[in-house]
């Protein structure tokens, strides 16, 4: 998304922090996944952004739906989503929510211990269970390998214990970790994945459902890969370690690659201090209000207005906590308070995560 003379104008009239989001940008982002993945089923994983008008949007043009918990299920059916258009892929389920599972069909269920299998087959044995595996997180700015997946023999293990209990392993997920700048990642966990179901399962066994999971990247601060060129490596990988006619589904679960860049988020500075030789700059959408990610090190684009002279400042957010620091040396324009500052491609993992911390009110969302 840029920063528009529509952009421009509302900065000057509305309330900061605020998240411009541009609806139809998601729309054509939709379109393009489409057809970079043709034949695969995609399903937005909810967690990045539950916003109503994102979910209208993606609903219309076909996307499904990826949650993780009962709240999100509430938004999706306050929407009409249909429950054919929803799967879950989080391995941890709470008991409550794996029987509302069962009671709306949906029934693509992830897993990844022998304490879910036994939930599963207490509250939902019909389900079709899909493990996920470790793979390598080469490449990714946010690895996810140490909370979730198996090695490839905890994952033999897994598999003979739902089979003593008749219990369906319908197919396979992975992630490739947040953000994955390295499209080779995609084909050495098909790769990995193709070895462990043949293996397990027999070379004429249909691996019932492939989950790519998410990772696709956005462009920060560094450049990515563009969503035809993973497309490319994902089909020649697919073809290349499956026989296309053993697989019955391929699914993709886009968050932040979906529609991230598909919003800018406008701040104001609040205030401006010299701390030894740094220069800092207080801006009103800070960590805990608006920008949670920058914690583990996520780096935004900042970019401000007019031909100002660049200096490297550190950025911190307005609450009275150490904590709230946003960005630290970062190249910004001499600002003075009042100033506007847009914080680049941020509709992703934003607006989700804020909290009204220290009274600080989250950003408002307008559309563009």
């Amino acid at each position: 998304m840029r920063i528009t003379k529509t952009l421009r104008s509302l900065s000057k009239t509305e309330e900061t922090p605020f998240l411009a989001i541009d609806i139809r940008s998601i729309s054509k982002k939709f379109k393009t996944l489409s057809t970079a993945l043709p034949g695969m089923e995609v399903y937005y994983a909810l967690k990045a952004n539950h916003d109503s008008e994102i979910v209208r949007i993606l609903d219309r043009e076909g996307s499904g739906f990826e949650i993780a918990s009962e709240g999100e299920l509430k938004v999706l059916k306050k929407m009409g989503v249909s429950s054919k258009k929803i799967i879950c892929m989080h391995t941890i389920k709470t008991p409550s929510f794996i029987r509302v599972l069962r009671n709306e069909d949906i029934n693509i269920l992830a897993f990844d211990s022998f304490d879910e299998v036994d939930k599963v087959l207490r509250y939902f044995p019909g389900a079709k269970l899909v493990l996920r595996l470790e793979v390598e997180n080469k490449g990714s700015d946010w690895p996810l390998t140490k909370k979730f997946g198996v090695t490839v023999r905890e994952a033999k293990e897994l598999i003979s214990y739902c089979n003593e209990r008749k219990l369906i392993v319908y197919g396979l997920t992975f992630h490739v970790g947040s953000q994955c700048r390295d499209k080779s990642s995609w084909e050495s966990a098909i790769k990995l994945s193709s070895e462990f179901w043949f293996q397990n399962f027999g070379k004429r066994t249909q691996l019932g459902f492939l989950s790519l999971g998410g990772g696709l990247p956005i462009r920060q601060t560094l450049n990515v890969p563009s969503m035809r060129e993973i497309g490319k490596v994902i089909t020649r990988s697919l073809d290349k370690y499956f026989d296309r006619s053993k697989i019955l589904r391929v699914s993709i679960e886009p968050g932040r690659g979906l529609i991230g860049d598909s919003g800018i988020m406008v701040s104001t500075v609040v205030g401006i201090a010299k701390r030894g030789s740094e220069r800092w700059v207080y801006i009103d959408a800070g960590v805990f209000n608006a920008l949670m990610e920058t914690v583990q090190g996520y780096k935004y684009e900042f970019k401000v207005l007019g031909n100002k002279d660049v200096n490297a400042v550190t950025i911190a957010g307005p609450s009275c906590d150490s904590v709230d620091v946003v960005s630290e040396s970062t190249d910004l324009g001499c600002v003075e308070i009042g100033d506007k500052v847009f914080i680049m491609n941020c509709a992703a993992y934003t607006t989700a995560y804020a909290a009204p911390f220290n009274g600080f009110a989250v950003p408002g969302v307008v559309y563009v």
